[in-house]
């Protein structure tokens, strides 16, 4: 599909999504609108709210005031008669010394003055009463009837904004609670200190306030109109500039897109294992050989983790080197599977600037036995070339030696005691002459065919070699093989040296188990005839009761460069090349162990060596 019918294709997508975003535009400018308007009503309440709380505060104080003084004494006039309703009290109306007509103001008769005073001036209006007032222009009206019940209820305070004789006031009323100073007028009327006497009600004109809020909606009005038009002008320049940008940036992306399938292809073609780790140590990706090496994917783990078994970073870690730009090839042995890998590390750079590790792990498993094999093939040829010259500069003297000790025997008598050393000389340069023709075998490269040969004959070979070290290790060896068993066709120095390498196996076990002499410390060969399948088989065993094999590297054993030594002691590649020479001749190397009590080697080789296959 063309990039043009891409775009036609995901065009309805975008309108819809265009229209979403204008009506979310619209939505949130509308809703700001909306909020700061009712904020705008609700602070023109709240202003109304204070101013009738203060008048409200400034009545409950003048009238406190006027209560703590018992009332106060006013001249007699036409606004201000003598109040009927204090008549009970015996100075409710009073004269000067000069004749003056003066009447008693109680806290009530003063508020509603006050009050009538206000509204003339102000237009707030004041109102005391109660639901049993004395005086008739008292009787509250409905909102307060409303306010006074709720009192009793409990409440302390009733405010709202209502309509009072069509125009709209925000009204307040608190009650008022009867105290001790208030008996003197009202206690005819059976009130007791705590009783609720009545309210004080206060109602504000909401006009001037409504008249500035309304000027305030006026301009939030016109500048969220304002903000919503430059926001939809906004998101289409934007729109129009992305649209042009992403034309590109898809062009871009699809060209890096068809790069990375490339560099995945690549990746996940190579059978060598690789990984990708970022800068934090952490798994970013594994191809398909790493998965299987790793037994999962182990993306987000750490790397020494998932790929080497290490809680701690590798010490040979070359992640610092790599962070310079460097490329850093090296090679190593896998701990986690104990193969050996050639490992190139190179940096992977990020458009965030950092950098991460791109590791390449080659097998070189095979590659290293092979080359160790050839090693070992080469020692044993310059041994053999060293051995084959040095050989006749030791047999020559030995030789002589052997001859002048049987003249020296042959002419001396019968009873004369020199003859017991001369045919001990004779015995002991026998005896090296054997040994130098074992090793001169041993070390002679071969590459003639296999040849027919006894394996009593292979197992005294072998022994003749290392009888030495064995008595300096204070180690006995004891071989079982009788002469009578049918001969074999085999490579002979290939079987010995897979004999060897298992004594000098079972040598190492004793030692490490009986660091001195102990009856215990004893190898012992045997060999017997055995029948599999119809066919003759020859096992011979190499069995020592030293520290044994655990379960865990019985399974690893035969794998190359495994061992248990340390380097300086073993190179792994002994029972390695021991199994690839017995498979070599169709035969079975094998063992059986019990950590702590013995381990037995058995090397089953077929007496009839036709290129038949052992079945394992």
């Amino acid at each position: 599909m063309s990039y043009s019918k891409k775009i036609q294709k995901k065009l309805p997508n975008r309108i819809i999504l265009t229209a979403m975003i204008i009506l979310m535009w619209t939505a949130m400018t509308g809703s700001s609108m909306i909020w700061n308007i009712l904020q705008v009503w609700h602070r023109a309440e709240q202003l109304a709210y204070n101013e009738a709380n203060s008048n409200f505060n400034k009545d409950l104080v003048y009238r406190r005031w006027n209560t703590e003084h018992g009332g106060l004494y006013a001249p007699i006039t036409e606004k201000t008669p003598s109040n009927p309703y204090l008549s009970h009290i015996k100075e409710h109306d009073i004269f000067t010394p000069s004749g003056r007509a003066l009447t008693l103001i109680n806290p009530a008769y003063m508020t509603r003055q006050v009050h009538e005073l206000g509204t003339r001036q102000y237009g707030i209006r004041g109102h005391i009463t109660s639901l049993d007032p004395l005086r008739p222009e008292n009787m509250p009206d409905v909102w307060e009837v409303a306010a006074l019940r709720s009192f009793t209820d409990g409440k302390s305070e009733v405010s709202e904004a209502v309509m009072l004789d069509d125009e709209r006031y925000f009204r307040l009323m608190r009650p008022l609670i009867t105290e001790e100073k208030c008996l003197s007028c009202h206690g005819t009327q059976g009130y007791k200190v705590g009783d609720l006497r009545g309210g004080l009600s206060v109602s504000v004109p909401l006009k001037p306030y409504i008249t500035v809020a309304e000027a305030n909606i006026y301009s939030l009005t016109f500048g969220h109109l304002l903000i919503w038009a430059l926001g939809l002008a906004g998101f289409g320049v934007s729109t129009w500039s992305i649209k042009q940008r992403a034309t590109e940036s898809k062009r871009s992306e699809e060209a890096l897109i068809e790069s990375e399938k490339k560099y995945r292809s690549i990746m996940e073609s190579m059978k060598d294992a690789t990984y990708i780790c970022s800068h934090k140590f952490r798994i970013e990706y594994m191809n398909p050989r790493m998965i299987d090496n790793a037994g999962s994917y182990k993306t987000g783990e750490l790397c020494h983790k998932a790929v080497y078994d290490l809680d701690e970073k590798c010490p040979w870690c070359a992640f610092d080197q790599v962070k310079q730009g460097k490329h850093v090839e090296y090679e190593l042995a896998n701990p986690k599977d104990n193969r050996y890998y050639s490992i190139m590390d190179s940096p992977v750079y990020h458009s965030d600037g950092n950098i991460s590790k791109l590791t390449i792990l080659r097998d070189i498993t095979e590659t290293r036995a092979i080359e160790a094999q050839l090693r070992q093939q080469q020692k044993l040829e310059g041994i053999g070339v060293l051995a084959g010259g040095v050989a006749h500069e030791i047999n020559n003297p030995i030789n002589g030696i052997m001859n002048y000790a049987q003249l020296i025997k042959d002419r001396l008598n019968q009873d004369n005691p020199l003859i017991e050393f001369a045919a001990e000389i004779i015995i002991e340069t026998n005896r090296i002459a054997a040994i130098v023709r074992n090793l001169l075998a041993f070390a002679r490269y071969e590459q003639e065919t296999s040849s027919p040969a006894r394996m009593s004959d292979i197992v005294e070979s072998s022994l003749s070699l290392i009888q030495t070290v064995m008595r300096r290790d204070q180690i006995t060896l004891k071989a079982d093989v009788p002469d009578d068993l049918p001969e074999i066709r085999c490579r002979i120095q290939q079987i010995q040296q897979v004999l060897m390498n298992l004594i000098i196996n079972a040598r190492d076990a004793l030692n490490e188990k009986y660091p001195n002499y102990d009856e215990n410390k004893i190898i012992r060969l045997s060999a017997r005839l055995f029948e599999k399948e119809g066919n003759k088989w020859i096992r011979t065993i190499v069995e020592d009761h030293g520290s044994g094999i655990i379960p865990e590297v019985r399974e690893q054993i035969f794998d190359p460069f495994f061992s248990t030594k340390s380097r300086e002691k073993g190179t792994g590649l002994g029972l390695s090349i021991s199994y690839g020479i017995i498979k070599d001749h169709h035969g079975v190397l094998h063992v059986e162990s019990e950590p702590g009590q013995y381990t037995r080697f058995h090397v089953d080789l077929p007496v009839d060596n036709d290129g038949k296959r052992a079945r394992l």
